[in-house]
């Protein structure tokens, strides 16, 4: 083996402790902060802003009155099947809604089994509140 001086082992471990530093730094993600820029609205565009989240929140209201699968509307449709002969009967076929003020009228259109066992279609409508309860049937 070689006889290596004090000066040249501290150099040695000088160059690695640099290179393995090198190495860890390749590595390291740099934090870039970009200041971000402030963004003055008028009031008109702040009012614009708010309607524009107002109306997506009465929107999304609505939607979760509906159900995703068929579009009925899930109270509704609990409420028809509560007063028909044959619950397991009930097929939906259309569901229609306007909005009214307060809240909304429904429409649904569905197939069921009557009193004598024969198919027949009928329409039910009915007045819903904002909370997506019933208010008032129409039939």
């Amino acid at each position: 083996m070689k006889n290596y001086s004090k000066k040249k082992i501290i150099w040695i471990v000088v160059g690695i402790t640099l290179g393995i530093g090198y190495v860890f730094s390749l590595f390291e993600k740099e934090e870039v902060t970009a200041a971000q820029p402030v963004i003055e609205m008028t009031q008109a565009q702040k009012d614009s802003v708010e309607k524009v989240h107002l109306e997506a929140e009465a929107k999304r209201k609505i939607d979760v009155q509906f159900s995703a699968w068929d579009g009925s509307h899930i109270k509704l449709e609990r409420a028809i099947k509560k007063s028909m002969n044959d619950p397991s009967s009930y097929e939906h076929v259309e569901t229609k809604y306007w909005t009214n003020g307060s809240g909304l009228i429904v429409a649904t259109t569905f197939r069921g089994a009557n009193a004598f066992g024969g198919k027949v279609i009928q329409t039910v409508k009915a007045e819903i509140d904002a909370d997506g309860n019933i208010v008032k049937v129409y039939e």
